[in-house]
């Protein structure tokens, strides 16, 4: 039977016509047009749209929800692994050790430091310069068995390492110029730059 808008009802006897229209008046009665045969991609979409609203309803009440929270909980623990695994340092986390932690302690890695800092402090680039005066002062004091220098250990662990120290204190105060200015971008002058490695100096015994 082929149907083309309402011209079935002039193949169809007027008795079947009446029963077509009572049946099309009934609330029950829904009527539309063919579409179009959906492809796989807009299936896959709809699927996932619709899986997607399920998980973020705010409920666990579906095999759904609870498969999303173990495939997420998943992803985030791949990704901390991968973050670890690479090295990827954030704020506070590496102390910068990533320059020295090769080579920690050896005569070519402070040389090098050295002629970093000098070329910071000529290019007026004071925050820079702090951070290298610091990684010289975190290498000496590794050589001097004051601190034990490690790529995963962070400042803070260096500062409990030095708890005992006389030095603690000014190590301290030093830290905390080189956080502010490094990690925070807190703008740094000339002459707080040298005050802050004269204390990183005297922790060291000027050997830097």
């Amino acid at each position: 039977m082929t149907v083309v808008g309402d011209t079935i009802l002039q193949k169809i006897p007027p008795a079947s016509v009446a029963w077509l229209d009572s049946l099309r008046s009934s609330p029950d009665y829904q009527y539309q047009h063919a579409g179009q045969s959906r492809s796989i991609w807009s299936i896959i979409l709809e699927f996932i749209g619709d899986y997607i609203a399920e998980i973020l309803d705010g409920n666990l009440n579906s095999t759904a929800d609870y498969a999303s929270l173990i495939a997420l909980s998943i992803g985030v623990g791949v990704l901390i692994y991968l973050i670890r695994r690479t090295g990827v340092s954030l704020p506070f986390s590496s102390a910068g050790s990533s320059l020295v932690r090769n080579t920690a302690g050896s005569p070519a890695t402070s040389i090098d430091l050295l002629r970093l800092t000098r070329v910071a402090e000529q290019d007026q680039e004071y925050a820079l310069a702090l951070r290298y005066t610091y990684l010289r002062t975190l290498a000496v004091l590794d050589s001097m068995g004051r601190i034990a220098l490690r790529h995963h250990r962070t400042d803070s662990d260096y500062l409990r390492d030095l708890r005992s120290d006389p030095s603690f204190s000014r190590f301290r105060l030093a830290l905390d110029v080189f956080r502010r200015t490094w990690y925070g971008g807190a703008t740094i002058s000339r002459d707080e730059y040298f005050q802050a490695r004269q204390l990183f100096d005297e922790i060291v015994g000027g050997r830097l």
